[in-house]
This record gives C-alpha cells, sequence and structure tokens, in this order.
C-alpha cells in the first residue's frame, strides 16, 4: 500500500544519510529543508509547488514521508480534501498561516453545540488543532497522532490505566467505543454502556441454556469492569473476593466460620462458579467432577477400590459444605454425627458392655476411609 517510492530511496541511502554519523537527525546530510531543496527548487519558498503561497520555513515532513506513501507527492496516508489553498490561506501573512487560525475550520465544518449527554471541549471551543493536522496526517482523519497516543496526552489517567497488566484491547483505537466531538451518552461514547460492550462480547443475557444469569450482568457492565484496563485479570474493578462480597457478605471468610475453603479464603470465586450465567448456582459443573479440578489425585488414588457411596456417586456434598463450616475437613457436621446419617451404629455400650474407644470418641476414621478404601 506505499505504492510512491522517493526517487533517492530506490537509488541510495546515502543521498540523504551520512552511513556513520552527522550533526543532523537521523543522521541527515542537511537541515530537513536544505537537504529536501538541494532537489526540489526552493524559489520563493517552493511557491510554485503550493499554488503560489511560500512554504519557506515549514516542515515538509508535517505533509510528506520521506521514503514512502500511499499518496502522489509523497503525501501522509490521511489528506485534507483538496481544495485551493488560498482558500484557507493568507498570502500576505508569513508561509500564508491564516489568521484565524483553528475557528478558520469552521467556515466548513459544524462545531458541535453543547447539549445533553457529553461534548469534547476543544471541539466545543473550535480549538480543532489540538487534535487535527491541517493538511495532512498518518493518523485518520487527519489526528496530530495515533489515537491512544494522542487522547493520553490530555486524559493522562487513562493512559495510567492502559499500562497496567490488563489493559482493555479495544483502547488501541478510543473511537472503538467514544466519538471524537459529541454523543448522547456519557463520556462520548458511542452508545449506552452496556450495547456498546456487547457489540464485542457475547451478552450474558442471551447465553443459550443458562437457567440464571447473574445479576450484576444484567446491568452495566463496568460496576464489575474497568473498561479501560486494571491491575487484575478480567478487567475487574477490584479482587473477586471484594467484588463478590460486596454482595455475598456471608460466604467464605466473612462467614465467620473457623474453616474455610481454600477458594473462597483466597478470593478466588471463578476456580468454581461461572462469573455471568450458568446453571442455578453458577457453577462450573457438579460434584466429582468440579471438584476434581483441585482434588484430582485423591480421585486417581480411589480408582478401582472399594468406594464410600457418596464417593462413588460424586456427591462430594453429602459430606462436605462448599464455603466454610465448623468442622475440619468442610465436614456438615461432626464426624460421627455425619457418619450416624447413613449408618446405624450404636457408639453407647449397653449396660455391662463395652464400646471401641475411637467408636465410643465418635472418631469413625480412626478405622474407616472416607472416601476409598482396599478392603
Amino acid at each position: 500500500d506505499q505504492a510512491i517510492v522517493h526517487a533517492p530511496v530506490e537509488r541510495s541511502c546515502v543521498e540523504c544519510h551520512l552511513p556513520h554519523g552527522g550533526d543532523q537527525p537521523a543522521l541527515l546530510r542537511l537541515p530537513a529543508e536544505a537537504l529536501c531543496a538541494s532537489c526540489h527548487t526552493s524559489d520563493a519558498g517552493f511557491a510554485a509547488s503550493h499554488e503560489g503561497l511560500s512554504v519557506a520555513g515549514a516542515d515538509c515532513g508535517s505533509c510528506h514521508r520521506p521514503h514512502t506513501a500511499a499518496s502522489e507527492g509523497l503525501l501522509r496516508a490521511s489528506v485534507h480534501p483538496m481544495l485551493e489553498c488560498a482558500g484557507c490561506h493568507d498570502e500576505a501573512l508569513p508561509a500564508g498561516r491564516p489568521e484565524a487560525g483553528s475557528e478558520l475550520c469552521l467556515d466548513c465544518h459544524e462545531a458541535p453545540e453543547r447539549g445533553p449527554g457529553s461534548s469534547h471541549m476543544p471541539a466545543v471551543e473550535g480549538d480543532c488543532l489540538t487534535c487535527h493536522q491541517p493538511h495532512t496526517s498518518d493518523h485518520a482523519p487527519l489526528l496530530a497522532g495515533a489515537q491512544r497516543e494522542l487522547c493520553t496526552t490530555c486524559h493522562d489517567a487513562v493512559g495510567q490505566t492502559l499500562s497496567r497488566s490488563f489493559p482493555h484491547a479495544a483502547t488501541g483505537e478510543c473511537t472503538n467505543c467514544h466519538l471524537g466531538h459529541r454523543s448522547d451518552h456519557p463520556a462520548l461514547l458511542a452508545a449506552e454502556s452496556r450495547e456498546l460492550c456487547v457489540t464485542c462480547h457475547d451478552d450474558p443475557a442471551a447465553t443459550a441454556g443458562a437457567a440464571v444469569v447473574h445479576a450484576p450482568d444484567t446491568g452495566d457492565c463496568v460496576d464489575s469492569h474497568d473498561p479501560h484496563g486494571s491491575g487484575r485479570e478480567a478487567m475487574l474493578t477490584t479482587s473477586q473476593g471484594d467484588l463478590c462480597g460486596a454482595c455475598h457478605t456471608d460466604v467464605g471468610s466473612r462467614s465467620g466460620l473457623p474453616v474455610v475453603h481454600a477458594p473462597a479464603e483466597e478470593g478466588n470465586c471463578t476456580a468454581c462458579h461461572l462469573p455471568h450465567a450458568g446453571e442455578a448456582t453458577l457453577l462450573k459443573a457438579r460434584g466429582r467432577a468440579l471438584c476434581a479440578d483441585c482434588h484430582d489425585s485423591l480421585l486417581q488414588a480411589a480408582d478401582a477400590l472399594p468406594a464410600h457411596a457418596p464417593f462413588e456417586e460424586g456427591d462430594c456434598g453429602t459430606c462436605h459444605l462448599v464455603h466454610a463450616a465448623e468442622t475440619a475437613g468442610l465436614l456438615v457436621a461432626p464426624t460421627a454425627q455425619l457418619c450416624g446419617n447413613c449408618h446405624d451404629v450404636p457408639l453407647v455400650p449397653p449396660d455391662g458392655g463395652s464400646s471401641h474407644e475411637p467408636a465410643a470418641a465418635g472418631d469413625c476414621t480412626g478405622c474407616h476411609q472416607p472416601h476409598a478404601a482396599t478392603a
């Protein structure tokens, strides 16, 4: 797409550049304007090539690329519509500079008016050259730089956010989400916040076969995600534990119970749950299939061994609580009480009789494996 090649490039780089070192930037042989003038006649400040207007002292590189370009005259990719130069420039002023400055743009371009929604202040104030080049640019539409770099010269807080570990992929081009001059929505957004997000991301509310959609996912995505990026995976506004705990105030370490499931303790809710939509409790899987993500070695060790019925059926919740418990091992009740729910074993001896000490103490696992055993 760079069909136009500057003639010296086709011949030899050393026509313009020194091979080892020099006192000009980019190893140029001469100051840029003098170098251009060494081939291109500079009579009357290149006026003959610019409709009679002098461009003496101007930076040739502000309009022309030095090596290759897509446009005739090595003009940069985005070019102001071809008009007569005198339509904007005054021959009586130095380099034909327009006396009106940016206000001249409003002779053709309509300035956005303040109103409901949001407006970009440079556009409202007619300060077009804050963001745009007047003639050509490498960045459409005549932007003074790449969008991200240009916008963050003013929006430095956004620039800091984009430098974090998990930036939003869409932020390479700010206009993926924002309009440049005016919007009917806050923050110059191109649409309502949630509507904008689901143009790229699957809409959780439309998840096929989902029994439930997580309540926050029917609202504004930015309640949970920073739209520009964050230091946390998935651009979360805060840690998973704090984010989920804002609503689920009695789960895990917030329950006050002494034994807490490791993922809940760590605030890693998505180790077990889907964040947006799924089955009734948003679990990623059920029973053994879910627990195997962490406890696979326990399950493999029990393969081909006689197994406790709930364990064999993959019904971990028969014996264990999922978030926190009073009892070690996240058991739903103390061992003797738990086992007694299914096994009618007398633990108290009859008068004159005796009991096995572990049984009397309610310590079933003193003799029995809770999951599977060799006999």
